[in-house]
């Protein structure tokens, strides 16, 4: 009688690291068995799904800038008057995907290993140079969101061969707050190995073992929400 294979994620982005770091049996939960989290009915990402999308539309069509994003309104105005000059390419919400070793792959295919989403690029070629622009709701976590910061250089950095400087930054779009970094195509490799360094241990992971915390109250798969954790 063959064994049953046993749980693995096998292809990881930052929200899911992000979700191994705080808890492998909740990652093991929404990834691998993929049970409902409830998350879809929540007041928070409708917001969030509806503030991206004003952004988008500010920026392609125009029009008046929505009164969540008036914090940023100078910085938007430089969004849109880019996109419409086309002087610098500009792109808004990608998804890339790329294999084990960071080559761009297509978003489902089978070799896609890591996946990142962008809110918005604006690419200098003559300067190689490029800024990476996040789009965040909710409170201001610079030191939480450090890393995100470095996996967009690295995406970048390795999906354009001439881009040598990258600047990402997060928009604390309820604040008024920026937070960036800026990294340069010298650190690449470094880049690399620190993402192989978080993430092996979730690819490696077969037990998804629970990680108990304060969170666990208001975790769907708790034992107090009936969900399948034992803690």
């Amino acid at each position: 009688m063959p064994k049953p294979r046993a749980p693995q994620i096998d292809a990881w982005s930052y929200s899911r690291w992000r979700t191994y770091d705080d808890c492998p049996a909740r990652a093991r939960y929404t990834y691998v068995d993929k049970l409902a989290t409830g998350d879809d009915d929540s007041p928070a990402l409708a917001r969030g799904s509806r503030i991206h999308a004003g952004a988008r539309d500010f920026v392609v069509l125009g029009g008046d800038l929505p009164e969540d994003l008036e914090r940023f309104a100078d910085e938007f105005a430089i969004l849109r008057r880019a996109w419409e000059g086309k002087l610098e390419d500009v792109l808004l919400e990608e998804q890339w995907a790329f294999d084990r070793d960071w080559n761009p792959v297509e978003w489902f295919a089978p070799s896609a290993w890591a996946r990142v989403v962008l809110d918005a690029l604006v690419a200098d070629w003559p300067k190689r140079q490029a800024l990476v622009v996040d789009h965040k709701t909710g409170r201001v976590r610079p030191e939480g969101h450090e890393s995100q910061l470095s996996l967009y250089a690295l995406a970048v950095l390795s999906r354009y061969a001439d881009v040598d400087r990258v600047h990402a930054t997060l928009w604390y779009l309820d604040h008024g707050v920026a937070h960036g970094r800026t990294y340069l195509r010298a650190q690449l490799d470094d880049l690399r190995k620190g993402w192989l360094g978080r993430v092996e241990p979730m690819l490696s992971d077969r037990t998804f073992e629970p990680r108990p915390s304060d969170a666990c109250r208001w975790c769907p798969f708790s034992k107090s929400k009936e969900g399948p954790c034992r803690y």
